[in-house]
This record gives structure tokens, C-alpha cells and sequence, in this order.
């Protein structure tokens, strides 16, 4: 004998959950994506892997959320089957088992006012179950699941206790640990700042690419590569704007610059005659930062007491 479900649970967008893994899917693919490129190195790139793995993380957890923990409820006359998003039946409660019940509500700021979130919790001694009514992923027949799985039951006053650990808190705690490593990398750019005496070397090669100008909150720098040395990109940093816009305004792909960087730079990463250190090595490896070129008999540089 088939027996029908009294009750199945509607979502109010029911559209919402689907857009959510497919969006879930595009950034776990762009951070398996950003994995691979960060291993497409002399050595494998900390910050291209980090946040390969933040996106990963992200993408898990939503993908998570969506198919395991959003829930269709089918209420029969005598049970409560709860099944994931994807139609696997995940528990059966028996409307006989619930001894109690309680509501908890919450307050969410939505685009036109505030709403009233509703969490029913279903209690006895064995289980505490909770069916949320949520905003977006919540269900529109919330009301009539409520008063049919309660009807006859006791309401009570006590709160349920959550759960210590989840799955959930484990994306979380994995995503915050590679932002804040993502961060310090970040914070440990290489300084556009050079000494009085600190000497330079001369590089020459012809330009590979369109140069162009990256702005960050303290500083401009000229980016540029050399088709002599493929493996690296130079930055080169100029205390005038307008003397790197000039640059960019005349120079072309194919022709030829001479660009100054510090000896330790050439010697670790063009000669490679001096040990890298393990940082050097996972960040900006293939970066040069560079403190002048100069090109058709006009530099465009540093101070010109470090240029050679």
C-alpha cells in the first residue's frame, strides 16, 4: 500500500537552493583552479595554493549546507521523514516519540525592514530536532508543519542545546585559517626601499609584453617582462607618476630596456649563485623588484646616486 505524505514542505524560493550549487561548483572550481597555478612554478606559490584553498573551502561548505543540511520534510499521519535536498533520507522521526516542543525566534535585517525567523524544536529524550523557517531557504508552509507536529504536544520553556561540532564549523575553521595565512602573505611583500650604498646590477632585454602600471595604497610600480628572462616579472618603482606614464606612452614589445635590480635579487634569482630562503622561495618567486630602467638614452629611475 502507498501511503501519501499529509504534509510535504515548500520552499519560498525554490529556485534559490539549485543557483546556490551551481555557484558552489564555479568557486570550487576557480580554487582547484588557482591550486594548479600555484604549482606551475620553479616552486610551488603560497598565495595562488592559499587562496586556492580558501575558494575550496568556501565552495565545500555551501555545497554542504545546500545538500546535506537543507531539508524536505514529508509528514505522514504517524512519522516525519526528513530527506537531503538531493532525495536521500536522512532520519524518521515518529510523531509518538515527540514529548515537547519549544520556539526560539530571531530577528534578521532584510532589504525592506526586519524579519521574524522562526525555529521550531522538536524534543524528547532521545532527540532534539529543529525545522527553521528561515527567509530566503525557508519553508512557505512552515505554519502548517508547526501545527501538525505539535498538535497534542507540550510546549516547553527550556532551549535546546546545539551541538558542540558540526562539519560546517570545520569549513569555517578551515577558511579563517587560510585567510589570515593569506594575510600575513600579503604583509610580507617585498619593500620598494633600497639603502645608500646598496649596489645594483644591469639587466638587458627586450620588452615582452605591454608595460602597465599597478597602483597599490602607498606606492605605483611598472610592471614588465623581459623575453630574455621569461621566468620573471620585474617591478619596476619610480618616484614620479608621470615619468611612468611617459614610460608606458612610448616603449613597445620587442624593444630593448635596461633594467637596475639589487645584487642579492640577480645573484638568488638570474644567476642563482646564492641560496633562496624558504620564503623566498613560496613568495613572489618569479617577481624581480627593480629600482630604475633606462631606455633610449633616458632613465627612468631611483635616486640616481644607486644607479651603477
Amino acid at each position: 500500500m502507498n501511503v501519501q505524505p499529509v504534509i510535504i514542505s515548500k520552499r519560498k524560493n525554490p529556485e534559490y537552493p539549485w543557483l546556490l550549487i551551481v555557484a558552489a561548483l564555479i568557486v570550487i572550481g576557480a580554487g582547484l583552479y588557482a591550486i594548479t597555478c600555484g604549482f606551475m612554478h620553479a616552486y610551488p606559490q603560497l598565495r595562488p595554493i592559499d587562496f586556492g584553498i580558501l575558494l575550496f573551502f568556501v565552495g565545500m561548505s555551501v555545497l554542504y549546507t545546500v545538500c546535506y543540511r537543507l531539508e524536505d520534510l514529508y509528514l505522514y499521519e504517524d512519522r516525519l521523514v526528513i530527506k537531503t535536498l538531493l532525495g536521500k533520507k536522512k532520519r524518521e522521526i515518529y510523531l509518538e516519540d515527540i514529548q515537547t516542543w519549544h520556539v526560539d525566534y530571531t530577528q534578521i535585517k532584510v532589504k525592506h525592514g526586519i524579519h521574524l525567523s522562526c525555529e521550531l524544536i522538536l524534543l524528547s529524550d532521545s532527540f532534539v530536532y529543529k525545522i527553521e523557517s528561515g527567509s530566503y531557504l525557508g519553508y512557505s508552509n512552515f505554519a502548517a508543519i508547526r501545527d501538525y507536529l505539535t498538535n497534542g504536544k507540550s510546549f516547553s520553556a527550556r532551549k535546546a542545546k546545539r551541538p558542540y561540532f558540526q562539519l560546517q564549523h570545520f569549513f569555517s575553521i578551515g577558511y579563517f585559517i587560510t585567510f589570515v595565512i593569506l594575510m600575513l602573505s600579503f604583509g610580507s611583500v617585498k619593500q620598494n626601499t633600497i639603502f645608500p650604498g646598496q649596489k645594483l646590477i644591469t639587466i638587458i632585454g627586450r620588452i615582452n609584453n605591454k608595460p602597465e602600471i599597478r597602483h597599490s595604497k602607498s606606492v605605483s610600480c611598472l610592471h614588465i617582462k623581459l623575453e630574455d628572462y621569461p621566468d620573471f616579472e620585474f617591478g619596476v618603482y619610480f618616484h614620479s607618476t608621470q615619468l611612468e606614464e611617459r614610460f608606458v606612452a612610448i616603449a613597445g614589445r620587442g624593444d630593448t630596456v635596461s633594467i637596475y635590480v639589487t645584487a642579492e635579487e640577480y645573484f638568488k634569482k638570474i644567476e642563482k649563485t646564492r641560496q633562496l630562503d624558504f620564503f623566498e622561495k613560496i613568495i613572489d618567486y618569479d617577481f624581480i623588484p627593480a629600482y630604475g630602467l633606462k631606455y633610449e638614452n633616458t632613465v627612468y629611475t631611483a635616486p640616481k646616486y644607486l644607479i651603477p
